[in-house]
């Protein structure tokens, strides 16, 4: 089962956004660094009084998002310091409860769930990716 990353930092959202719009290219290599590392899905936040930023991502597993964090660290820290962000970000790792309540996400991501655990070599998550893009239609 995939993991849930959140990271919030102080920092001006603001700043952040004008960072990306700047280096639009950097921003473009560290994604297909996650990609490659297994990213699933990812999102920036800021907080409504504009004090914070959250990054919050779904990743295969825990390791992934580790071992993506340490190769991309050079990049991602000057993207952190943009946004007036002084700590060290400390991620935190959910996992999903069976709460049979869960709604939304969608198909897109189910897509980018099934294409990640496809490629994978583990046995188990290449035929749960197979089954996903069974169940949606993809694969007759």
């Amino acid at each position: 089962m995939s993991v849930i990353m959140t990271l919030q930092v102080t920092g001006d959202p603001k700043a952040l956004e004008q960072f990306t719009s700047e280096n639009t290219e950097k921003m473009q290599a560290v994604l297909e660094a996650a990609k490659r590392h297994g990213l699933i899905a990812h999102r920036f936040y800021g907080s409504d009084d504009g004090s914070s930023v959250m990054v919050l991502d779904e990743w295969p597993d825990r390791q992934s998002f580790e071992s993506f964090f340490q190769e991309q660290e050079s990049e991602i820290g000057p993207m952190f310091a943009s946004a007036g962000v002084t700590s060290q970000p400390e991620p935190k790792y959910w996992r999903e409860l069976a709460t049979h309540d869960a709604f939304g996400w969608g198909r897109r991501n189910l897509t980018a769930r099934a294409e990640i655990l496809a490629r994978t070599r583990d046995p188990r998550r290449l035929r749960l990716g197979c089954l996903i893009h069974i169940a949606l239609g993809d694969i007759p």
